[in-house]
């Protein structure tokens, strides 16, 4: 049951890379993201501002051959910079068209997901994360999306139309499938006792990553709700959005819920920390993002608002279709469909900075 006023953004992601692949066949153009990412730089030497967000964003500790935090960006390429700020470097995709569909970090390794809508390929950055280490992985089947959960690589494959889903994960070796098959899988958590995905429905099951069932989870409160977009753990508490404006909280693994609907299209969800304020942030189809209003206990039903600071001021912003968002103590990076990555620096928390990357 949707109850949103706009079409979900699963569907806005798929609509973007499908048309990126049609692009991308053509043997006088690498695709649309190809000419956004050689548009000149803004002043700030920052990503170019049309770029979309077509996989992750995550955050990479120094180890190994990494020596600094960094941020990394599927946009069409891998982009990444230093956490602490400077420049974005970009990593060009290892093969002619390919265009970005996902990013995780699973133990030391950096994953990358990559198709031209008829190569598919699972790609590892090397030591330094900074190129990829040549030969595919995996290419049986186009990569949806890759998610990290409890620090497993997860990768949700099959076709853009629905067909031949399956939902897989890295053995150490190869990626083999969980036993969770046939659904539609947009984003996955670990709450410390359960895996969890979401989807078209939810699915929780414990164990080892190669125990999943394709029996969705079933609880009353989940009830008539569908389209499940995000989920975010956080000590043990799991949160999820859907694209109908739901939002939901069990902070017991599945035993307990609460939940609220809101006339929005909820697309993603993290949190940021601040002065003391847990602040729950959704991503918002066509209106940037949102925050829960209540900072102590997060509860799902006290109501959400638009963010302070300079958030107004900033209509590509508050008018953006927000795909994916990380949280990082008082720092937000959210990636748009269409208007590039954007950064709300919450040291304040009631007046953010936000700057687009």
């Amino acid at each position: 049951m949707s109850h949103g006023k706009r079409f979900g953004a699963p569907a806005a992601l798929a609509a973007i890379v499908f048309s990126v692949f049609l692009f991308s066949c053509s043997d006088d153009m690498e695709g649309v993201f190809y000419s956004l990412e050689i548009e000149e730089k803004a002043a700030d030497n920052s990503l170019p501002n049309a770029l979309a967000v077509s996989g992750d964003i995550i955050k990479v500790t120094a180890g190994g051959g990494i020596t600094e935090d960094r941020y990394y960006i599927g946009a069409g390429s891998v982009f990444y910079r230093a956490a602490s700020g400077g420049a974005w470097a970009r990593i060009p995709p290892p093969f002619r068209g390919g265009m970005v569909a996902g990013i995780a970090r699973a133990g030391s390794d950096i994953f990358v997901a990559v198709s031209d809508g008829s190569r598919h390929g699972l790609f590892k950055l090397d030591a330094a994360g900074t190129a990829y280490v040549p030969g595919s992985l995996y290419s049986d089947k186009q990569i949806q999306r890759l998610m990290s959960v409890n620090d497993t690589l997860f990768a949700a494959v099959g076709s853009q139309q629905g067909l031949n889903r399956d939902l897989l994960y890295w053995d150490g070796a190869a990626l083999v499938s969980t036993g969770l098959s046939g659904h539609t899988v947009e984003a996955g958590a670990w709450d410390g006792t359960a895996y969890w995905f979401v989807g078209k429905n939810v699915f929780r099951y414990t164990g080892g990553p190669g125990n999943g069932s394709s029996t969705p989870y079933s609880h009353s409160e989940l009830s008539g709700k569908t389209g499940f977009s995000d989920i975010f753990a956080d000590a043990g508490t799991v949160y999820i959005c859907t694209s109908g404006g739901d939002i939901l909280k069990t902070p017991d693994s599945g035993v307990n819920w609460t939940s609220h609907y809101y006339s929005r299209n909820f697309t993603s969800i993290a949190k940021v920390t601040s002065g003391g304020e847990s602040i729950i942030i959704l991503g918002e189809d066509g209106d940037g993002v949102f925050e829960l209003t209540d900072r102590t206990g997060n509860d799902v039903a006290a109501g959400i608002q638009q963010p302070g600071g300079n958030f107004r001021k900033l209509p590509d912003l508050y008018r953006s279709t927000v795909l994916r968002l990380l949280g990082d103590g008082t720092q937000l990076l959210a990636g748009t469909s269409s208007v590039g990555a954007w950064r709300g620096d919450y040291t304040i928390p009631d007046y953010p900075v936000w700057s687009q990357e």
